[in-house]
This record gives structure tokens, C-alpha cells and sequence, in this order.
């Protein structure tokens, strides 16, 4: 922990995962850049940022970078907060009365700034989507950084002394370019090419399925010449089915990686609950802004604990930023406008779906939370819409959507940040660096969304590596049913009203419904069979639990969270 005071405001500092972090000056940071072509070491980037006199001359020079980090540093009288374009890892920061706290553990700033009642209508949103949006976190007194944001506190500034802007966006809609497979090879291999400079020799732990996005990273890695890879598949409910790990270790035999399979039960997280390390993992990785991902890291662990795996490996997920297009309603494409209503409908009904709130046989939400949850979703996407109109063009509307995948989904939900730390793994993860997705920005949206452009390229690699043509059913992730894609393709062209009898349809044909839900996914053997029944835990049927608002119910009764209000949480939680 390190402070430093000016005039009006003491800056106080405290890194958790301090061994994670190297400092110089004023400078602290954690990850590592490319700059100018060249991958600075930790010590090089400290310094870097360092040497820098302004807001302006480091939002030039993380505009100018690629990699991933966090930083903290302090010119003159100004504390500097940034991350890099996909929040890699949060830091958080509150105000207090002569003081700014800045940490990696947001509990830390939430008791310094006076600890106060957690908020009711941020704890429903948390509920129905996992995080907190934008900004903001459970505690009214802590905020978030949030992706390629610059964090100002003027220390002399006593009423309103933070500010913030953002480097960098991830928008798509105002590009024209028809790459050809090799343009788009020549970017997917300076990726690769990244990520083996930073792993120099170390195991690189690759999740893989049957399906486009971890195969790409294999085969690439395989046709760069990386042999020190272990891929890895695993048997979760969210995971893979036995052909589909049958698929993946055949992948891995044709390019010569070692394949491990997972296995992971019901006592595999009932021990983790039982023990310390439930606490010391919430302790650890925190749970204000958004909900950590329990299920990896019990499977992470027993990788780890039943695999010979050096201490430095690196994890690496085929996570992405461009298309997303399972996220953006079809219709968007053929319409010249999109409607405030629509928008808000279509960003609910994709994101706020952890919950139902309509649901008779459960508590309801009040009414005017989540019109102000719903009110507020626009104002929170880093793009200026719907301000002085309610309509805009389908471009515009586009971004809207693109933005909040940008913001939202992928720092808090598909990027797991302190989790590997509590494993003692690094990550880096290729589909994600800031050039690869630059990239895409300037591709016609068209061939974007439609994914046509991504397959036809990983359909060409992989024909030209192992010299076989990839199984059309991994077209749509290795999960679904050609009934089920009719009725995703219905249900996005249909108006509002009608979806949520749409969905539930979706969900019922899809066979996402399961007459014993407890039996068919392993995380909810945190609790026993007799426990988990007293959770009410509905999502879009009462025949189907919801892990998220069980992990949150979890977090309730064990008094990590809590309300002074009646909250929609109190109904996931037994009566006492």
C-alpha cells in the first residue's frame, strides 16, 4: 500500500495482488504493452508511464499500445486511472472526505469510504444480468474502471473531482472493406505472433471445442510452430458434450498437443463450498462489480491439481469482440432506423435474462426498478444515442449494441480477471488484442455480423493444416438444433411484444429445459439435493434453475452481500 498527498486530497493505494504489480515513480501497473512494435517488459512500461506529464500524452500513448493492463499513476496534482480496451482486470476507487482510494479490491474501497447500505436497484440489475453496469458496482460509494477509460482525480478539486473519457471504442457500421482470407491471415498471425513473444517457451493452456474460435488459436499456433500447448475440454453442463470432447482431442492428436479432459462433478464444488477456499476465492477475487466464475476456476483447479502443468502457464480463451452477432438482432440489417423502444427491448431481453421478472410463482421485481434499470441502459453505453431523438439510424443503433457487448458483457462476464490469479495462471488472449480487433472495425458490418468472413477464413486454415472441412453443426457453437435456429431467426425479427411468448418456445425446443436441473449441471452441488430445493431460482421456467441467482443467493445467505431494503435477492434465499 503506498500514499501521497497534495494539496486538498491524500491519494491511498492497495494492490491485493500486489506481486501481479511493478511500480516506478508514481507509475504502477499491471500486464504489458507493445509499443511502437516492441513488448515492454513490466519494469519498461512502469517507466514509461512514468515519464508521461499528462492526461493527454498517456491517452495518446495507450491510444498508440496494444496489450493487456490496468494502470495508476499521478501527474502533478492529477491521479490517473486506465485500463486497456477490454478491462483486462478491474480497479476500483471512491472518494473519501479528503481522501481518493484506488484498489484491485473493491471491499477495500467500499469500507474506507464509509461502508455503506449496498444498492437496492444495482443489486437487482446484478440479479437479472450478473453485473453492475457501466461504472457503477453494489456499493454506492466504489466505482469501476471500465474498458479503455482514463480515469482523472484532480486532488485539489474539492466538490467534483473526477473525470473521465475514453482512448478507444470497439464501433463497427462505418466500414466498407471486403478483406480477402489472406488481408484477414496477415492480422489473425501478428495476433498469434503477440501472444508467443509473450509466452516466450512457457505451456500455453488453450481451451478447445469442435467449434471456430479455439481452433483458430490451435491452428495457428501449430502452423507458427508452438509445440509447448496443452489443450484442454471439459464436461461442464456450460461446456461440452462427449462428441464434441471426442472432436477436440482429434484436433488436438492432428496438430501433436497433449489434450487433457476435465471431468468435474458434484462433489468437485461441494468440496470447494465446504472449505476455505470458498471464502478465501470471494475474498480474493471480490463480487461488487460483477460475479465471479466459480465453475472455471473448480475446473481450473482440478486441471491444475491432476495434470503436471508448470506454475507460469498461460491461459488462453477464444473469446473475441467483433462479431458477437448471437447478441444483435437480425432485423437491424434491413432496417433504415431503430427505435429508442426497440433498442432498450432488444439490449433487455438479450442481457437482463439471468431473472424472470414477470414470473407469478416467484417475488417480483418492483416495478419502478426496472423501469429505471430500463430507462437508464441507454445513458450508460459509451456512444452518444437516442440524446435528442427516438430513433436512429440502424448504423448508429448498431454501435449502440456493439458498445454494450464492448462494456459489459465481455470485461464482466467472458473475461475472468482475478479468478486465474487464484489459480496462479497468467493469461493473454490473442482474439481479443486491440489490432486483431481494429481490424474488424472497418470491415462491411454485413459480412461482420453474419460471421461469414470469420468461418470461411478458420474453414480455409483448417483445410490447409489437417486437410479436412470443418462439421457444418460447429457453424452454430456445437449446441444447437435446426429447430432451435428457425426460432432464434423468428424470434429476432419479431416485435417486442410477442418475444417473450417467442422465447419460452426457443428455450422449450432448444432442450433447455430439463426435468431435473440439479442432476444435469455440477455447480449446483455446492448445495445438496435437499438444500438447493429450498432456492427459488426460476429463469424463463420454473423447470429450469439459474446458477447465477443461486451463486448470488449464496453470496446473500453467506453475508458477503447484503441490503437494508427488501431486495429481489431475498426471494432466491430460504426462509430463516
Amino acid at each position: 500500500m503506498s500514499s501521497s498527498r497534495f494539496e486538498g486530497r491524500e491519494t491511498e493505494l492497495n494492490f491485493r495482488h500486489a506481486d501481479r504489480w511493478v511500480s516506478k515513480g508514481s507509475a504502477h501497473v499491471r500486464g504489458q504493452v507493445y509499443y511502437d512494435g516492441k513488448l515492454l517488459s513490466q519494469s519498461e512500461f512502469a517507466a514509461r508511464v512514468d515519464a508521461i506529464d499528462s492526461s493527454a500524452a498517456l491517452q495518446t500513448f495507450l491510444a498508440e499500445s496494444n496489450g493487456f493492463f490496468v494502470l495508476v499513476t499521478t501527474v502533478a496534482d492529477r491521479v490517473l486511472i486506465a485500463a486497456d480496451h477490454v478491462r483486462s482486470w478491474p480497479l476500483f476507487y471512491g472518494l473519501g472526505d479528503q481522501e481518493v482510494y484506488i484498489s484491485d479490491d473493491a471491499q477495500w474501497v467500499h469500507e474506507r469510504t464509509g461502508e455503506p447500505a449496498l444498492d437496492p436497484i444495482a443489486g437487482t440489475e446484478y440479479l437479472h444480468t450478473g453485473f453492475v453496469s457501466a461504472d457503477r458496482t453494489l456499493s454506492p460509494t466504489v466505482s469501476q474502471i471500465q474498458a479503455g477509460e482514463v480515469v482523472e482525480v484532480d486532488l485539489s478539486e474539492a466538490t467534483d473531482p473526477v473525470t473521465s473519457s475514453r482512448y478507444w471504442k470497439f464501433e463497427l457500421g462505418n466500414g466498407n472493406r471486403q478483406p480477402s482470407l489472406k488481408e484477414l491471415d496477415e492480422y489473425a498471425v501478428s495476433a498469434t505472433e503477440r501472444l508467443i513473444e509473450y509466452a516466450d517457451g512457457r505451456p500455453i493452456l488453450l481451451g478447445l471445442s469442435n467449434g471456430y474460435d479455439s481452433r483458430m488459436i490451435a491452428l495457428l499456433l501449430y502452423r507458427l510452430g508452438y509445440e509447448n500447448v496443452i489443450t484442454y475440454t471439459h464436461d461442464l453442463t456450460a461446456g461440452y458434450a462427449k462428441d464434441e470432447i471426442d472432436a477436440a482431442k482429434s484436433i488436438a492428436d492432428d496438430l501433436g498437443f497433449e489434450h487433457v479432459t476435465v471431468n468435474v462433478d458434484h462433489a468437485n464444488f461441494r468440496e470447494f463450498y465446504q472449505s476455505d477456499a470458498w471464502d478465501e476465492f470471494h475474498e480474493a477475487v471480490g463480487y461488487l462489480g460483477s460475479l465471479p466464475d466459480i465453475g472455471e476456476i473448480v475446473m481450473l483447479r482440478k486441471l491444475l491439481s491432476e495434470n503436471e502443468i508448470d506454475e507460469n502457464a498461460i491461459q488462453i480463451r477464444g473469446h473475441y469482440l467483433y462479431p458477437a452477432s448471437a447478441r444483435i438482432p437480425e432485423y437491424i440489417t434491413k432496417r433504415n432506423t431503430i427505435s429508442r423502444d426497440e433498442f432498450v427491448q432488444d439490449i433487455w431481453e438479450g442481457h437482463y435474462n439471468r431473472w424472470d421478472t414477470h414470473s407469478k410463482e416467484i417475488f417480483s421485481s418492483d416495478p419502478e426498478e426496472i423501469k429505471e434499470l430500463r430507462n437508464n441502459i441507454h445513458e450508460r453505453i459509451p456512444v452518444d444515442i437516442y440524446q435528442n431523438s427516438e430513433t436512429e439510424p440502424n448504423t448508429k443503433a448498431l454501435n449502440g449494441y456493439i458498445a454494450w457487448l464492448w462494456q459489459e458483457r465481455v470485461p464482466k462476464l467472458l473475461s475472468i480477471d482475478y479468478e486465474l490469479d487464484f489459480t496462479g495462471l497468467d493469461k493473454w488472449w490473442p482474439l481479443l488484442d486491440k489490432e486483431y480487433s481494429e481490424f474488424w472495425t472497418e470491415v462491411d458490418y454485413n459480412l461482420v455480423l453474419s460471421g461469414d468472413l470469420h468461418k470461411s477464413y478458420i474453414e480455409w486454415l483448417d483445410t490447409e493444416i489437417r486437410g479436412e472441412d470443418i462439421d457444418p453443426i460447429t457453424e452454430f457453437g456445437g449446441g444447437g438444433t435446426g429447430s432451435y435456429y428457425q426460432l432464434k431467426s423468428v424470434y429476432e425479427k419479431a416485435p417486442p411484444k410477442l418475444r417473450k411468448r417467442i422465447r419460452r418456445l426457443y428455450f422449450r425446443v432448444s432442450g433447455y429445459l430439463y426435468d431435473d436441473s440439479y442432476e444435469e449441471d455440477p455447480r449446483y452441488g455446492l448445495l445438496s439435493p435437499e438444500t438447493f430445493d429450498q432456492y427459488s431460482l426460476h429463469r424463463l421456467n420454473s423447470k429450469r434453475s439459474n446458477w447465477v441467482a443461486l451463486h448470488i443467493a449464496l453470496l446473500s445467505s453467506d453475508g458477503f452481500i447484503g441490503f437494508n431494503e427488501t431486495t429481489e435477492i431475498d426471494a432466491t434465499v430460504p426462509e430463516r
